[in-house]
């Protein structure tokens, strides 16, 4: 029989107030610098979430621009954005894309490793970035997977990166 090897999150929460809670969990983690990334249809449902975290002390950069399937380039760019923020917290909200875009964040964040050089099986070397997954649509999966699937720009096809450092 073959190894089967199940990854979970440490904490997982589903249901009425989820992003309530969110909120009062947030508040009781040492982490002040959240970069949020979500989609322009729920943009003004964290600019309001913005104002309450701000108002608590905490320091946030919201990323809504997401608008299709992430490639590359758009990862290197939002990568940028969250260095030169010094996010030590990275918060996905939405639906597949945005979270993969997250976990891939949160592991190459205080990393020299390149998105392209991690493509494959097992080849995050380390994460050092604190991680919150909340998913908008239901069916992906990505909010408690070890996946995260990009699109090369250069060779016009979707390619996967399997690591249990992308479990949020």
């Amino acid at each position: 029989m073959n190894r089967i090897e199940i990854y979970y999150p440490r904490h997982l929460i589903f249901g009425a107030k989820s992003l309530e809670k969110f909120v009062s969990d947030v508040q009781s983690f040492e982490h002040t610098r959240l970069f949020i990334i979500g989609i322009p249809p729920i943009k003004n449902k964290l600019i309001s979430l913005v104002s309450v975290l701000e108002r608590e002390g905490i320091t946030v950069k919201l990323h809504t621009y997401i608008k299709e399937e992430p490639t590359f380039g758009d990862f290197i760019e939002i990568l940028t954005e969250a260095r030169e923020f010094n996010a030590d917290t990275i918060v996905g909200i939405g639906g597949g894309s945005v979270l993969d875009i997250a976990k891939l964040l949160a592991a190459l964040l205080r990393s020299n490793q390149h998105p392209e050089s991690v493509v494959g099986t097992g080849l995050i070397l380390e994460r050092k970035t604190f991680l919150i997954c909340i998913p908008t649509t239901s069916g992906t999966g990505s909010e408690v997977s070890p996946n995260a699937i990009f699109l090369d720009e250069t060779e016009h096809q979707k390619k996967g990166i399997i690591s249990p450092l992308l479990v949020p």
